[in-house]
């Protein structure tokens, strides 16, 4: 059940001197709540909505499917098959595919660009990496 929760999520529902069902309510409700998907991707249809992506939806589809699985227990995050790479001209659905496979995985999405942190620094390698690495920190939350 708390599979996917961070340590203090866990922490924050078993508290002392409550009853075991109060703990086991809070955890699943945490882990409902770590389900539902970013709220900027309101407008974003579902995966199963998009046509026209091929072997990539297939796989979207899939992970999905084992993102359910691991949250339930029933698979190890070291067997999903979460490693990507979508390439195509401009404006051919690729941040489409990104988002709506966020929205229907229950994810957050951290949307950036290479442009965006060209624009924001100096423009060097090292300052290119530091600008990536800011992006995909987790919040201090979730660091354990």
């Amino acid at each position: 059940m708390a599979a996917g929760l961070t340590f203090d999520a866990i922490c924050a529902a078993i508290r002392l001197n409550t009853a075991p069902a109060s703990c086991v309510r809070r955890l699943a409700a945490a882990a409902r709540a770590r389900s539902v998907a970013d709220p900027s991707l309101a407008d974003v249809p579902l995966l199963h909505d998009l046509h026209g992506y091929g072997p990539a939806l297939e796989w979207g589809l899939a992970l999905v499917d084992d993102l359910a699985a691991w949250r339930r227990g029933e698979l190890a995050f070291t067997a999903l098959d979460r490693c990507v790479v979508l390439a195509s001209e401009p404006g051919l659905g690729k941040t489409t595919f990104a988002r709506s496979l966020a929205k229907t995985a229950g994810l957050p999405l951290v949307a950036t660009s290479i442009g965006d942190m060209f624009a924001q620094s100096p423009g060097f390698l090292d300052s290119i990496i530091k600008e990536l690495a800011a992006a995909l920190r987790p919040p201090p939350c979730a660091r354990r």
